[in-house]
């Protein structure tokens, strides 16, 4: 009986973080932050719904698979939230209007001319 409640707690809370997720996505000026709020709440949210589901499984072989999926999650969530940011960033996606500072301004790259624009403008 405590496992149940335990389990439904943990959804309804992993239920309410990423719904805080969806709400960074929609309030968030720029893509950075977007991104930022994307991997701290989602990960969590997904991990806590996870962990309702291994406490409401009733079976061990699913309870250790739902853990293992939420300690996979813990791990590339983050990541490919980290590597999405530094494309989006290379790719010179703009700093919101209010962002202080720019650490990483002198490793940009300067802008290339694309593949298939030569230098006059026309399409190649």
């Amino acid at each position: 009986m405590m496992l149940t409640w335990l389990g439904i707690a943990s959804c309804c809370g992993g239920v309410f973080f990423m719904f805080i997720a969806a709400l960074g996505q929609l309030r968030m000026p720029d893509a950075y932050t977007r991104l930022h709020c994307s991997a701290k709440s989602a990960t969590l949210g997904v991990a806590l719904v996870l962990l309702g589901a291994a406490a409401l499984s009733g079976s061990w072989p699913i309870a250790v698979r739902c853990l293992v999926a939420a300690g996979f999650f813990f791990v590339t969530g983050p990541i490919g939230c980290h590597i999405l940011a530094r494309a989006a960033y290379r790719a010179g996606s703009p700093l919101a209007a209010n962002t202080l500072s720019d650490a990483m301004r002198s490793t940009r790259e300067p802008s290339v001319t694309p593949p298939n624009v030569c230098d006059n403008g026309r399409v190649v």
